[in-house]
């Protein structure tokens, strides 16, 4: 079968437009689909922005929250030194009573002194030891809750919380 020359024609006319056509539908596809990644890029943009900034606000809170809790940890370093230099005061101050109590304790066994002063003397020397011995178990109470109070601060500097968490807890610290 022999196709004429105007059939040929046709046939070349027909598969041209068919082509023309393809090419026209894949080219609107083709755009569609440059404008759907071009919405898909703006949002990916946007949101990559929105992370970023939310990244600073987190980094700049948790400076803060190190700053503070370095200050917390300097105070609370300086109270204990300062809590361990008065039980040293104090632990000093009693051995000197206590060997003032034994002078007085040897005085009296020997006769040297009236006994009325000499046990006026170690009554009030007892006494003194008293509130010394009281003083110095109120500070080691307060080393160790000062000294725990630091641990827990150092555990909760590990998880985060809120600047004004952060702020209740740094004003809970402060010793009356």
């Amino acid at each position: 079968m022999k196709i004429s020359i105007a059939g040929r024609k046709i046939i070349l006319v027909v598969a041209i437009l068919v082509i023309f056509f393809l090419i026209i539908t894949q080219r609107k596809a083709a755009s569609d689909q440059i404008a759907d990644l071009q919405v898909r890029y703006e949002a990916c943009k946007r949101h990559a922005e929105s992370l970023a900034t939310q990244l600073e606000v987190v980094n700049s809170h948790k400076k803060k929250i190190e700053s503070m809790l370095a200050d917390i940890k300097s105070e609370q370093d300086f109270t204990i030194k300062e809590c361990e230099l008065k039980l040293r005061t104090i632990r000093e101050e009693d051995r000197m009573n206590k060997q003032k109590l034994l002078s007085c304790e040897q005085r009296v066994s020997l006769g040297n002194n009236p006994t009325g002063v000499l046990l006026s003397n170690i009554t009030e020397i007892q006494l003194q030891n008293q509130r010394y011995v009281e003083e110095i178990a109120r500070l080691k109470s307060q080393l160790l809750g000062n000294q725990g109070e630091l641990k827990s601060q150092e555990s909760r500097s590990s998880t985060p919380t809120t600047s004004v968490q952060h702020a209740e807890n740094h004003q809970n610290l402060v010793l009356p």
